[in-house]
C-alpha cells in the first residue's frame, strides 16, 4: 500500500495508526464478548443443574425414598450462591506471538525491498518468536542487518506488537513495523513502512510493505 503526502497538506492521515487502532478495539470488543458468552454459559449450566437434582430429589421424596426436606433445602441453597470457578488465565501478549510462523503472502514487498536495501532472503524468511517468561524475543529486522546503525524498539501497543527503528541518538523513527494477530492468534499481519523525502518535490512518499504469516507451531 502506497500513500503519498506533502507538508502542505493538513489531511494527512497515519494509515497505520488507523488500522492498529481498529484492530486493537476489534480484539477488544471481541474478547469481551467471549467473556460474557463463557460466563452466561458457566451460570446457565449451573443453574439447569441444580435444577435436574432439585426434581430428582422431589421425586425421591414423594416415592417415600428417605430424604431431609431441610437438608436438600440447604444443599441446593450452598450449590445455587456458591461461587463461579475462577475463569481461565488470559495468555500475555507475549504468550500469544510466541512460536514459529511460515510467510504465506507478501504485497509491495520487492519495492519495499528495493528501497530499505534489504536481502530477498532474510526479509522473506519465516520468523521464530521466543517468549523467555518476561519478554517477547524475536529475530533482528532484517533492516538492522542492511544499516547497523538502526537500533530497533518493540512494545506492545493497543494489544499488538510495534516496533520503531531509529538511529543512535535520535529520535526519529526511520521504519516502523506492525504485528498484528488474526484468526484465533494463528495469522499474524506484518506491515512494515517508512517515509521517503524528495528534494526535488519537497514532498513525502510512504513506502508500506504487508506480509501475512500463518503460525507452524508454539514456542514457549
Amino acid at each position: 500500500m502506497t500513500k503519498f503526502t506533502c507538508p502542505d497538506c493538513s489531511t494527512n492521515g497515519n494509515v497505520y495508526e488507523e488500522l492498529s487502532r481498529i484492530r486493537a478495539e476489534l480484539f477488544r470488543l471481541n474478547q469481551k464478548q467471549q467473556e460474557d458468552t463463557d460466563r452466561n454459559r458457566k451460570l446457565i449450566e449451573k443453574i439447569r443443574s441444580v435444577l435436574v437434582k432439585r426434581t430428582e430429589e422431589k421425586r425421591a421424596i414423594t416415592s417415600n425414598k428417605p430424604a431431609n426436606l431441610e437438608d436438600v433445602i440447604e444443599k441446593h441453597r450452598n450449590e445455587l450462591f456458591s461461587p463461579l470457578p475462577p475463569s481461565p488465565k488470559i495468555k500475555s501478549i507475549e504468550e500469544r506471538f510466541s512460536g514459529e510462523w511460515k510467510l504465506t503472502s507478501s504485497e509491495d514487498s520487492l519495492r519495499y525491498i528495493k528501497f530499505r536495501n534489504l536481502s530477498r532472503r532474510d526479509f522473506l524468511d519465516n520468523k521464530v518468536f521466543i517468549w523467555n517468561g518476561t519478554n517477547i524475543v524475536l529475530p533482528p529486522e532484517p533492516e538492522v542487518d542492511a544499516d547497523p546503525d538502526l537500533v530497533a524498539f518493540t512494545h506492545v501497543e493497543n494489544g499488538n506488537l510495534k516496533t520503531v527503528l531509529k538511529r543512535k541518538n535520535d529520535d526519529r523513527a526511520e521504519v516502523t513495523i506492525g504485528r498484528f494477530l488474526e484468526n484465533n492468534d494463528n495469522s499474524m499481519t506484518v506491515i512494515a513502512s517508512f517515509n521517503l523525502f524528495y528534494n526535488l518535490t519537497n514532498s513525502r512518499q510512504t513506502i508500506s510493505c504487508t506480509r501475512i504469516y500463518e503460525r507452524v507451531h508454539k514456542v514457549l
